[in-house]
């Protein structure tokens, strides 16, 4: 991968939800997030770059580009939940529960 273009390229995205685990510190053992709050941020942005990248091809004629993109929104429309979005806000949920017990002493 040479450019942002190339990450998003639905070819890779089994590589991006990978390195998205990596860079959040995600744990295979507990399946949680050392940085949950990252991956959920991540998938937006790689959302919105990936619109970007619509526009970009829409303005210039590119339908290679636009359904390349297209298909890259869809894909992270039907697969970033469950291996990302799901177990970064359930690591959130259980930091908050786990925070809220400890300081009423449960």
């Amino acid at each position: 991968m040479h450019s942002l273009a190339d990450a998003l390229d639905p070819t890779c995205f089994k590589n991006l939800v990978s390195s998205v685990h990596k860079v959040c510190r995600f744990s295979y053992d507990t399946m949680k997030y050392s940085i949950p709050s990252l991956a959920l941020k991540l998938g937006h942005s790689l959302k919105k770059c990936s619109m970007i990248l619509i526009s970009e091809a829409l303005q210039t004629g590119s339908k290679d580009k636009e359904d390349g993109g297209n298909a890259f929104v869809r894909l992270g429309d039907i697969e970033w939940s469950d291996p990302i979005s799901t177990k970064a806000l359930k690591t959130l949920h259980d930091h908050k529960l786990n925070s809220h017990n400890s300081s009423t002493g449960s």
